[in-house]
C-alpha cells in the first residue's frame, strides 16, 4: 500500500505535507555509487539541512565519472543498489528532506534490452519507492542528449512523447508520486513539461520561461543549476563569475514564486567526490562552503560555522521578509 502523500503540487506551489515549501537542493548524482559514498553523505547531512539544503537529487545509473548501473537487462534492480537508497531515503526522510530519485542517466550504458524491459524498469523503480513519502521521480536525466541515440532502437529517449509514456507507466505504479524528467532546451522541456506533474530542467534561464511565456502553472525544478558545473576540471574552485551566477539564482529563486534550484559541482560529482564542504571555493581554499553559506544568509539562517559539527537540527525561518513579499508578487 502506498504511504500517505507528504508531497504534492497546488497550482506553481510544491506542498510538504500541505504546506508551500522552497526545495534548496544539491546534485549529488553519484551518490549510490558505493556504501562508502552513502555513508559519507549520510555523515553530511546534518550540516546540509544546518545550512538550509532541503533536498537531494541522484540516479540509480549515477553521474558522470561513475560506475553504479541499478538495472538489469530484464528490468528488474539490483538489490545492493535498493539496500543503499533505502538507507540514504530513511536518512534524509529523518530530516525531512525531499529527494529527486532519477533514474536513467545518458552516459550509462542502457541495459534494459526491450522497451518492454525500460517500461519494467520504470515500473518497478517507482512502485519500490511506495514507502518513501517525500520521493520525487525524475524519468530521465537530460533527455535531449545524444547519447540517448546509440539506444533508439531499445527506447526513443530523445523523443517527449516517449518520455511521456515513461511518466505515465510511474504514474500507473504508484498514483500520486510527483513524477517528471529533465532537458535542456525549451522545444524538448515543454512537452513534458505540460504532461509532467512538476516541469524538471537544467537549463539557465528557462524556469521564467516555463513560468512566464508558457505559463506551465507548476513547480519548476532546475536539477542541475547553470547547466553543468561551474567548477568542471577543478573541482571545487570557482569563479567570481560563476559566484555571481549562483548567487543570481539563489536570489530569483527566493523571489519567483515556482522556481526551485539544485546546486551541481564536480566538488560531489567528480573523484574523490567529496561531501563536506571545505573551503571558499578559491584555489587555496577549495569547497563549497561560500555556496552554502551563501544560501543560509538568503534564508536567514545562523548555521554552527567552520566545524561541520553534526546533530544540529535548526528550524528553518521563513525567507526575509522582503524576499517572501517578492515571492508572493512574482
Amino acid at each position: 500500500m502506498a504511504a500517505e502523500r507528504a508531497l504534492t503540487v497546488d497550482g506553481r506551489d510544491l506542498l510538504v505535507r500541505g504546506e508551500p515549501t522552497e526545495l534548496w537542493g544539491v546534485r549529488v548524482a553519484n551518490a549510490l555509487e558505493d556504501d562508502d559514498h552513502a555513508a559519507r553523505l549520510i555523515a553530511a547531512l546534518d550540516t546540509y539541512r544546518a545550512y538550509g539544503i532541503n533536498a537531494l537529487t541522484w540516479f540509480l545509473q549515477g553521474g558522470s565519472s561513475g560506475s553504479a548501473n541499478a538495472f538489469r537487462e530484464d528490468g528488474t534492480l539490483e538489490p545492493s543498489y535498493l539496500l543503499r537508497m533505502a538507507r540514504l531515503l530513511e536518512e534524509a526522510e529523518r530530516r525531512d528532506m525531499v529527494t529527486i530519485v532519477g533514474l536513467f542517466y545518458q552516459r550509462r550504458p542502457l541495459r534494459p534490452r526491450t522497451a518492454a524491459d525500460v517500461e519494467r524498469a520504470v515500473a518497478e523503480a517507482t512502485a519500490w519507492l511506495r514507502p518513501y513519502r517525500l520521493a520525487l521521480v525524475n524519468i530521465a536525466n537530460e533527455y535531449h542528449a545524444a547519447q540517448y541515440a546509440q539506444a533508439r532502437h531499445i527506447y526513443p529517449f530523445n523523443d517527449p512523447a516517449a518520455i511521456n509514456r515513461l511518466i505515465d507507466v510511474a504514474r500507473a505504479a504508484d498514483p500520486g508520486r510527483l513524477v517528471g524528467a529533465n532537458a535542456k532546451g525549451i522545444e524538448k522541456v515543454l512537452p513534458v513539461a505540460r504532461h509532467a506533474d512538476i516541469a524538471l530542467h537544467d537549463d539557465p534561464g528557462l524556469a521564467e520561461e516555463l513560468l512566464f511565456t508558457h505559463a506551465v502553472g507548476k513547480p519548476t525544478i532546475d536539477v542541475e543549476c547553470a547547466g553543468f558545473a561551474l567548477d568542471m576540471g577543478h573541482p571545487g574552485i570557482f569563479s567570481r563569475d560563476a559566484k555571481l551566477f549562483y548567487e543570481t539564482q539563489v536570489r530569483s529563486a527566493g523571489a519567483i514564486r515556482g522556481k526551485h534550484v539544485f546546486f551541481h559541482a564536480h566538488w560531489f560529482q567528480e573523484p574523490p567526490r567529496r561531501f563536506d564542504l571545505g573551503g571558499a571555493g578559491t584555489p587555496d581554499d577549495p569547497g563549497v562552503r561560500w555556496f552554502f553559506e551563501l544560501l543560509a544568509r538568503t534564508r536567514g539562517l545562523a548555521p554552527a560555522g567552520p566545524s561541520d559539527s553534526a546533530g544540529s537540527q535548526p528550524v528553518d525561518p521563513a525567507p526575509p521578509a522582503n524576499l517572501s513579499a517578492q515571492r508572493g508578487q512574482l
